[in-house]
């Protein structure tokens, strides 16, 4: 049988537009393969560069804490050193007969007497987990008989003792050997105006004014 040309060329029409639809199937399927690459790019750079900014925080982060961690050591190692320095300050033990000879050298610096001088026990305190021992004084000083023949001039010289007796109480707080010292109390007494003739009778001269110091010094043992 023979094929006419018009059948011909309707089985090419058909032929041709049956490639055309595989052709354009398959350029679909890529087009939308692309596209889904296309976002899955798209969505792995943004979450690349969101892991950058997170790397770059953490990195930040780590800088800080590694600087705070070095100024910790750095404080640490001030800590220490001013802690052997502190140690090395602290007299290990109070022996009595040297506190004993300046306190009378700082009394006879400002012209007082000594009149009782009594070290009490060596006990152990604990401050903040330290332990330290301490020695408790407790000395009585007087001022010299004040010879005078007028009350005011008496009272005057009162007044000097006085003065020299709070002198003295401040070079103890200022002396070296002290400087591990508490003064725990301090009782003065000063004594009253005296008359013309209470003067005459006593010979011309009148009490002098005395202060009782109660001190503790603390030696370091450990901690």
């Amino acid at each position: 049988m023979k094929i006419s040309r018009v059948t011909w060329i309707i089985l090419g029409v058909v032929v041709f537009a049956a490639a055309f639809g595989v052709l354009y199937m398959l350029y679909a399927g890529q087009t939308r393969e692309q596209d889904s690459l296309r976002g899955k790019i798209s969505s792995n750079q943004a979450k690349l560069v969101q892991l950058n900014a997170e790397r770059q925080n953490w990195q930040s982060q780590l800088t800080a804490l590694e600087d705070q961690l070095a100024q910790k050591q750095s404080e640490l190692v001030a800590a220490n050193q001013a802690l052997a320095e502190a140690r090395t300050g602290w007299p290990e033990a109070a022996e009595s007969i040297e506190y004993d000879e300046t306190l009378f050298k700082i009394a006879d610096g400002w012209h007082l007497q000594i009149d009782s001088l009594v070290a009490g026990e060596k006990q152990s305190r604990v401050v903040q987990g330290i332990t330290f021992g301490t020695t408790t004084f407790s000395v009585t000083i007087s001022g010299p008989e004040i010879k005078a023949t007028e009350s005011i001039e008496y009272q005057d010289k009162v007044y000097g003792v006085v003065n020299d007796i709070l002198s003295y109480i401040d070079s103890l707080a200022k002396q070296k050997e002290f400087a591990t010292a508490t003064i725990n109390g301090v009782s003065m007494t000063v004594p009253p105006a005296m008359t013309r003739e209470e003067l005459d009778a006593a010979g011309g001269v009148g009490p002098a004014p005395t202060v009782t110091i109660t001190l503790t010094i603390y030696t370091y043992k450990g901690g």
